[in-house]
């Protein structure tokens, strides 16, 4: 039974160790080195020390991954190790401090003829996986000249067929190397067939070919291209250059990915209007993208009905328009398509075509023809005379001038024309009785509605009390 029991326990915590590890495991991060920048093709005076670095841009401090080096020796590969026993050593001042490896770099002091040609490469170490820079090869050259200059170059290019590529390289004229004649960088490109400095071919890239440290690639033909920069500390061509070479830079160029971007709805189209000057007007349109992409938007005008004649709008890429006002008819549209997160995008879906109709204000005429100038002054003539007529209703044939004529009697035109006057302020007087009596009516009109409300107003309040009195009244019968 105890033997059961303790095997019981020990399986359980192989178990509780598995699912740790298991766990563990789980939570590492896939992190794959990215290679900014690796050993070049550099010439190393006899028994000076070499140098070279490897540079991750995800490993700023150079301890993220493990930096393992290696060294082509008469077409073997050794990774150098902290003895220093491997035939190649031969050629290297072992016993120097300075000889050994530190971070993402290596260290040769002493290095001799012996290593003229060797390969070298750097194999980078993530949790995951592992990378390895191209393999340069060792230049050794004649003691006491100059050490090669410090060098930057991109090592791995992907890009897709059409792209722009540039490759950019940087010299550095490293201490000492100060003389008049050789403090000057000057760069010359080349083309690798194997992707090593052995069988390289120069690039001519314009007239002045040693001055231009970038270049740009022709990405018009898929496939891998090698491609190598001489970085020349002093003038080229002069016995105190320093011929040195960049780390093969691989081009890879692959066939343009199509992603296919559903495009948008529009689901408002734009409508036309016929307007005056100074009467503005918008256009608008309304589309719906598929999800996890937004909308753009471009607007086109012509002076004909067709797509085909549509002419872009500068600047005008939103959903709304603000309409020009041109005189007469214009015609307007817009297009819309989809992006998506990546930048893709859709096809384009045209809009309705409207027109837009730009008319001047029409100027309102005050002019009044002649005949109508006439007719209305015998209205008002008109008018007046019946106005006066009705005033003084005075019958003129029945009057006599003053002072020429007399009528039988001797009634003059005055006692006449008095006697007419006389007569005709009965009906004024009527027209002013009238009046009167329209203003006391309603007057009495006001007196009796405002008597009405009073009456209403008061059998409410009666009504009000007398049921205040019957309520307490039945109180107090209830207290008894």
């Amino acid at each position: 039974m105890k033997i059961r029991k303790i095997s019981s326990v020990v399986i359980a915590a192989v178990f509780i160790f598995a699912a740790l590890s298991a766990s563990a495991s789980a939570t590492v991060p896939v992190v794959t080195p990215v290679i900014s920048s690796a050993p070049g093709n550099l010439q190393w005076p006899e028994d000076s020390l070499a140098s070279y670095q490897c540079v991750c841009e995800n490993d700023t401090g150079h301890d993220k991954f493990t930096y393992e080096w290696h060294i082509i020796y008469n077409d073997v590969d050794y990774k150098v190790g902290g003895g220093f026993t491997d035939p190649w050593c031969a050629h290297v001042n072992t016993k120097s401090a300075n000889t050994g490896l530190v971070g993402n770099a290596i260290f040769l002091d002493g290095i001799q003829h012996g290593l003229n040609g060797a390969g070298i490469y750097c194999k980078v170490i993530g949790s995951n996986a592992a990378v390895s820079t191209p393999v340069s090869t060792i230049f050794i050259i004649d003691p006491g000249k100059f050490t090669p200059p410090q060098i930057t170059s991109p090592v791995y290019v992907e890009c897709e067929k059409g792209d722009k590529v540039d490759l950019t390289v940087k010299g550095t004229t490293t201490a000492g190397n100060v003389d008049l004649f050789r403090d000057y960088i000057s760069y010359h490109w080349y083309l690798s067939k194997n992707g090593t400095v052995n069988d390289m071919e120069p690039i001519e890239t314009g007239k002045d070919i040693y001055k231009n440290n970038v270049y740009t690639v022709d990405t018009s033909v898929t496939g891998t291209f090698y491609y190598v920069c001489g970085v020349f500390d002093g003038v080229e061509n002069q016995n105190m250059c320093n011929r040195s070479y960049t780390n093969v830079i691989t081009v890879t160029v692959k066939e343009k990915q199509v992603v296919e971007v559903a495009p948008p709805t529009i689901t408002q189209q734009p409508t036309g209007d016929e307007l005056t000057f100074n009467e503005l007007a918008a256009l608008v349109v309304e589309a719906k993208a598929p999800e996890g992409c937004t909308v753009g938007y471009q607007w086109y005008t012509s002076d004909k009905n067709s797509h085909a004649d549509m002419e872009q709008m500068a600047g005008e890429t939103a959903y709304a328009l603000k309409v020009p006002q041109i005189e007469g008819d214009r015609y307007y549209c817009c297009t819309v398509w989809s992006i998506d997160k990546d930048g893709n995008m859709s096809t384009v879906v045209p809009s309705d075509i409207v027109k837009i109709t730009y008319k001047k204000a029409e100027t309102a005429d005050t002019t009044v023809p002649d005949t109508e100038t006439e007719t209305e002054t015998e209205k008002v003539t008109e008018t007046e005379n019946d106005t006066v007529t009705k005033a003084e209703p005075i019958n003129t044939d029945d009057l006599v001038p003053t002072g020429t004529e007399a009528h039988e009697g001797g009634e003059t035109g005055n006692t006449a024309q008095t006697g007419t006057a006389a007569e005709t302020n009965v009906p004024a007087a009527a027209t002013a009785e009238t009046d009167n009596t329209k203003t006391e009516k309603s007057a009495v009109s006001g007196i009796v509605i405002a008597l009405i409300i009073v009456a209403a107003l008061l059998f409410c309040a009666l009504v009000a009390v007398t049921v205040i009195m019957i309520v307490h009244t039945k109180k107090q019968n209830k207290n008894k």
